[in-house]
């Protein structure tokens, strides 16, 4: 029979649920940075998910958390365009995920940005598939794909297409 909640994870989910407020959505990684380790994240993140109080977002294969669903179509927008308009000012017409992160990284404001959401750095695959996912919401499928290396065709002549209605 199960125990239910204890009270340290109700207390964790408090302090998660004070960040989910001041920020609007968070990534993993913002939470350890708290003290927790990823499972006492996880957990405190997965019982706000059942009480309501925080959804969960995929981005890729990696999950987002924000304080409601109207914050994470407003976080994914930014991103999107931040993201889109790195990749149109390097007037790159064929982005990778690892391309994208190359990006990323060189410049300071966006740096801090997606910080927010994952490791600006090119070992850490949660980085690559976060980032495939947003090029996958941005541009849509891959123009071309090589065994684990979707080329996406950034048309920078268009803004990007809409979000899906199911985020």
């Amino acid at each position: 029979m199960p125990r239910g909640v204890s009270k340290k994870v109700k207390i964790r989910s408090e302090e998660v649920a004070e960040l989910l407020r001041m920020r609007g959505c968070v990534g993993l990684r913002s939470i350890v940075e708290l003290g927790f380790t990823r499972t006492q994240a996880a957990y405190a993140l997965e019982h706000l998910a059942a009480a309501g109080r925080a959804v969960r977002i995929y981005v890729g294969d990696v999950r987002m958390w924000c304080y409601s669903r109207r914050s994470a179509v407003k976080h994914l927008r930014r991103l999107r365009h931040l993201l889109h308009g790195l990749i149109c000012a390097a007037r790159v017409k064929y982005v990778t995920p690892k391309k994208a992160l190359e990006l990323v990284a060189n410049n300071k404001d966006a740096k801090k940005v997606f910080g927010r959401y994952m490791r600006v750095d090119p070992r850490d695959t949660g980085t690559l598939h976060f980032l495939n996912g947003l090029l996958k919401l941005t541009y849509g499928g891959p123009a071309a794909s090589r065994p684990r290396k979707p080329v996406y065709f950034a048309d920078c002549g268009k803004k990007p297409r809409p979000l899906p209605p199911g985020v």
